[in-house]
Parts: C-alpha cells; structure tokens; sequence
C-alpha cells in the first residue's frame, strides 16, 4: 500500500504539479475526464476523453485518468443517479418507474453473486450485456441527466484544479532535473522563422 502511495504522489507531483502543460491546460484535461465518466459511453470513455482532450489543446493523460472516477464499481449507482436527475426533466416510460429500475440492478448483482464477485466477472460477456442493456433502457432520462452532472462535477473541478496547480507552482519551486529537462528541450526547438543549417558535405 505504501508503495502505490509514493507511486501516486510522484505522478501528481512530476505529471500534474510541475508538468510543461500551463494550470489551465491541466485543469482543462480533467475537467473533460470528469465530464466524460458522467456519462453512459464506459468502454470508450478513455478514447473520447483523450479526443476531446486534444481538440482544445488540454492535458490527455489527466483526461484518460479521470474517467475511471466510474468504473465496473461505481457505474451503476452514477447512472442511476444521473437517470433519477434526468427524470426531472424528461420522462419516455421506457422504464417503469424506479421499482423497476432498482429490480433490474438487483437482478444483476445477484447474477454474479454479490458485489464481492464483481472483479471475478470484469470480462463476462453475459454481464456486460445485462449492464448495456439496462443502460439502453434507461433511455434520453439517463443522457439528459449524465449532461447536467458532467457540468455541475467538471465546472468546479476545473475551477478549483486551475487554483490548487497555481498556488502550488508559487510556492513550490520545480525540481532542478525538471528545469534542466525543460531548458534542454527549449535549446532543442529551433527558433519560429530560422532557416535549418545544412551541413556541407565532407569533401
């Protein structure tokens, strides 16, 4: 445990704290990853928030690394939360009430005998399909809902990143290995208009 403590704290220090990438860049990538795992697309949330990502110029490791804030754990009670708010706003009958929506994840976790044996059932087909089918069942209310609490989570989130990085980088100075990879790969770039130098060939 300790050791994935100190692995943990060194990635938030070399890959997040003191990273190249500007505070708003890294606050931006983990606002889309948490807007991301909001929503129903578990199976490809990585992919859609390493796109987004890199559409607005954002920090894609912190974007692939919020989304596993849902996971095979914590997926069901998201969407289901998110179904409840959506159905404030929106309501098909697709799904017959919450009674029947809670009788369906009941159904499910019974089917792998408990959540104790949810990681034993991580590549059973059957079970992913019993969960994507719930998910397609839930309908627009599940969609609607997931929006609106990608917002309220990824609004702040960036907010309050972009804050913690900025006052960090004030008070903390970067490693000196850091400056020097930094200044090395500064020299590496040529300057913005400078024509390549050709080397003469030997004579």
């Amino acid at each position: 445990m300790t050791e994935r403590w100190q692995k943990l704290k060194r990635f938030i220090v070399l890959r997040v704290l003191h990273a190249n990438d500007p505070p708003h860049a890294l606050a931006l990538g983990l606002a889309i990853g948490v807007f991301v795992a909001m929503t129903p697309t578990i199976g490809a949330q990585m992919v859609i928030a390493a796109a987004i990502a890199a559409s607005f110029r954002a920090n894609k490791i912190l974007a692939m690394a919020a989304v596993w804030i849902s996971n095979p754990v914590t997926m069901v009670q998201i969407y289901y939360v998110n179904w409840r708010i959506g159905q404030h706003f929106v309501e098909t009958g697709i799904v017959d009430g919450e009674s029947a929506v809670q009788a369906q994840i009941t159904k499910i976790i019974e089917s792998i005998g408990g959540m104790s044996n949810l990681f034993f059932h991580l590549l059973d087909k059957a079970f992913w399909s019993e969960v994507l089918r719930l998910v397609w069942a839930l309908g627009i209310e599940l969609w609607i809902g997931s929006f609106l609490v990608g917002l309220v989570c990824a609004l702040p989130s960036y907010a309050i990143t972009r804050w913690i990085i900025t006052a960090y980088r004030r008070r903390v100075p970067r490693p000196r290995f850091l400056r020097r990879k930094a200044r090395r790969s500064e020299t590496a770039q040529p300057l913005p208009g400078a024509r390549p130098q050709l080397r003469k060939p030997p004579a």
